[in-house]
């Protein structure tokens, strides 16, 4: 698994205004008792702008390190990958290439039970330099 180093930071560094509208909401969850927030109260303003973007996950713990079943048909990852995922583990889906990639984002949200949030820069079709910008985070399903 491929070694990345995450800095702790606060919301001002989030770009996008519909990304950190859905750190906010779930800081404010956070925030009272500093535990997970509730599945159920996660409901940021902006979440039907983001739903084409939001792929759920599954936390399975029989696995060390952990392994996330997809738990959700994200249009915008079926665009890019061809399919869903849905039931899949994401390390399958992503494969040898992009899994080692991907992955570390994940198991520090998980092990800090924190959002982790990363900025990758990427070439489009038109060989210009994009910022990727990519939360994740973990509520609990209680």
């Amino acid at each position: 698994m491929m070694a990345v180093d995450f800095a702790s930071s606060d919301a001002s560094v989030v770009k996008s205004i519909r990304q950190r509208d859905l750190l906010n909401c779930w800081l404010r969850l956070y925030a009272p008792a500093q535990t997970l927030p509730r599945m159920d109260a996660y409901r940021p303003e902006r979440l039907d702008d983001e739903r084409a973007d939001l792929v759920n996950y599954i936390v399975d713990h029989t696995y060390a390190p952990q392994r996330l079943i997809i738990d959700s048909n994200g249009t915008r990852m079926a665009s890019a990958y061809g399919s869903t995922g849905k039931g899949r583990y994401l390390d399958d889906y992503l494969g040898p290439i992009l899994g080692p990639v991907v992955l570390p984002a994940y198991h520090n949200c998980i092990a800090r039970r924190l959002p982790t949030y990363t900025i990758s820069k990427i070439d489009d079709v038109h060989g210009h330099i994009v910022a990727y910008e990519r939360p994740s985070r973990i509520s609990s399903h209680r």
